[in-house]
Formats: C-alpha cells, sequence, structure tokens
C-alpha cells in the first residue's frame, strides 16, 4: 500500500495549504483545503492524524480518490480547483500555491495553480492501488 504524508503549512481564511510527501521524501503536489472559522483560528475538516483512501466514482468529479473515516464527515475527496471557494472541505490538487485572481471575491488569493495536471499526475502515480495510507500533520 502506497503511504503519502498531507504536511500542512500554510493556514489563512482564504485557505489551509499542504505539501504531499510520497514514501520517498518527494513532493507529490501541493493542496488546499477550505479554511473554516473555529473560535480565532481557521481549520480544515481533515484534522491531524492517519486516514485510509479508497479511489471512487464521483458523479460531479469522476474517478478520484476519496479520505475516508474523517469524524463528521463525508465525501471528503482529492480533487480539481484553484480557489478556497472550489472547496468545501476536500482537498484540491495542486503543483504550487501562487496569488490569483478569483472573480468571486474580488480581489487578490492565495491559489493552488495547475490543479488538473497535478490531480492527474496524483491519479496516474497511483494507478493500480486501491487504498492508500495517508498521514496529515499540522
Amino acid at each position: 500500500m502506497m503511504c503519502l504524508t498531507c504536511n500542512r503549512f500554510l493556514y489563512h481564511p482564504w485557505g489551509i495549504f499542504s505539501r504531499w510527501i510520497r514514501d520517498d521524501g518527494s513532493q507529490l503536489m501541493v493542496s488546499l483545503t477550505h479554511a473554516f472559522p473555529v473560535d480565532d483560528t481557521w481549520l480544515p475538516i481533515v484534522l491531524p492524524g492517519e486516514y485510509v483512501m479508497r479511489r471512487r466514482q464521483s458523479p460531479h468529479f469522476g474517478l478520484v480518490w476519496e479520505i475516508c473515516d474523517v469524524p463528521g464527515h463525508t465525501d471528503i475527496l482529492v480533487h480539481g480547483g484553484n480557489f478556497n471557494l472550489d472547496s468545501k472541505g476536500c482537498e484540491l490538487a495542486g503543483e504550487d500555491v501562487a496569488m490569483g485572481d478569483d472573480p468571486r471575491t474580488k480581489g487578490p488569493d492565495e491559489m493552488v495553480t495547475n490543479s488538473k495536471a497535478a490531480l492527474r499526475k496524483f491519479m496516474d502515480e497511483t494507478i493500480g492501488e486501491d487504498v492508500l495510507h495517508l498521514t496529515v500533520n499540522g
């Protein structure tokens, strides 16, 4: 079973950013997930811990990976998207973090870049896997 580590490194109201690391220590991708206000901070739905990921067919996104057994939540997917508002708690795949203009917020926001390419790379690298192990830190 392939093991991945998701290291959270940037918490903002406009999103929480992570680096996804392979077993060999190399970076597979970055991700962005929606930031939810909790007390005086911003938190993701997927908190630090150990998770199983399973491949599944999404009616909206097609073949994707789901992060399973997230307390209180279902349908936490890794899919395409660039900005905080593209996620309702899912992880948006990207190649890098950059500033971009999201017309919904009318201002520059940090975003993930080349989401479709990063998601395709993630899906290609996990061909033949049915289950992944994910460790979330930070």
